[in-house]
C-alpha cells in the first residue's frame, strides 16, 4: 500500500489500521477517519496505484479519545465561551425574585414561572461550567454519561441492538436570532429511534461521532430520511 498520511495531523496512515470489509483507515494519533472509495479509481490496466483517501470528519479540538482493541471512549468538557453570557443573564434574572422573598404573598402565576425559568437557568449555567460528557463503546454497549449534573438524554444502548447512526440539525429560533443545533441518533433494529446525544453546536464534533460509532460497530452507512447531509461543509 502507498504510504498515505492522515490529513488532520500529518502522521503516516498504517495498513494496521485499514479496515479492508469498509474500505476504511483511521488515523491511530489523532482518530481521523478516511473513506477509500470516494478517490478516483484508475483506468489503466495493471495500474495498482490506490485511491486517493479523503477525510471524512476530522477529530474536534475539544474531543479526547482513548481507543483500544476492544473499547472506544471519547470525552469533552462543556465549557465555552457562551457562558460569558449566561452568568450575567442568569444573575439579572434571578435578581428580579431576590426582594419577592421577603413577600411571598407578592407571588403570582407569572412569578412562578419567572421563578422556574430562573431555577433551570441555574442549573444549565452550572452545567454549562462544570459538565463533561464521556461516551463509552464496547462490544456490549454504547453508553453516555453527563456529570457531575445529571443531563438528559443519557442512554445505555446494547450495539447488537444498533442497526444505523444519523445526525439530525436541529434550529432553535428566539424573536431575534436563531441558533443551530446537531443532534445523534441511533435507528435500532426494530425500527425505533433514540437520542444518543442533543445540543452538539458544531456538525463535524455529531459527524465524527456518528461515523467513529459506525466504523468501530462494523455498520455499513446507509441514508436515512432528515439527516444532515455527508457533504455537508464543516469546519
Amino acid at each position: 500500500m502507498q504510504n498515505l498520511s492522515c490529513k488532520t495531523c500529518g502522521a503516516t496512515l498504517s495498513e494496521r489500521d485499514l479496515d479492508r470489509r469498509l474500505a476504511i483507515i483511521s488515523c491511530s494519533h489523532c482518530g481521523g477517519i478516511y473513506d477509500l472509495t470516494k478517490g478516483q479509481e484508475s483506468t489503466k490496466q495493471g495500474d495498482d496505484e490506490p485511491m486517493e483517501a479523503r477525510a471524512i470528519a476530522p477529530l474536534p479540538g475539544k474531543f479526547r479519545v482513548k481507543q483500544d482493541r476492544n473499547r472506544l471512549r471519547v470525552s469533552w468538557h462543556w465549557i465555552s465561551a457562551k457562558v460569558l453570557f449566561l452568568i450575567p443573564f442568569t444573575i439579572a434574572w434571578n435578581s428580579f425574585l431576590f426582594p419577592m422573598i421577603w413577600r411571598p404573598e407578592a407571588f403570582s402565576f407569572f412569578l412562578t414561572g419567572h421563578l422556574a425559568i430562573g431555577i433551570y437557568l441555574v442549573y444549565y449555567t452550572f452545567a454549562e461550567l462544570l459538565n463533561k460528557t464521556t461516551i463509552t463503546v464496547d462490544s456490549r454497549r454504547l453508553t453516555v454519561r453527563h456529570y457531575p449534573l445529571p443531563w438528559w438524554p443519557a442512554p445505555t444502548i446494547d450495539v447488537a441492538d444498533i442497526e444505523q447512526f444519523y445526525v439530525v440539525e436541529r434550529v432553535r429560533k428566539s424573536k431575534d436570532s436563531e441558533t443551530v443545533y446537531f443532534d445523534v441518533h441511533a435507528v435500532k433494529r426494530d425500527n425505533r429511534n433514540v437520542k444518543v446525544l442533543l445540543g452538539l453546536e458544531e456538525v463535524g464534533q455529531a459527524l465524527y461521532l456518528e461515523q467513529t460509532f459506525e466504523k468501530i460497530m462494523n455498520i455499513r452507512d446507509r441514508p436515512v430520511a432528515g439527516e444532515v447531509r455527508k457533504d455537508h461543509v464543516y469546519l
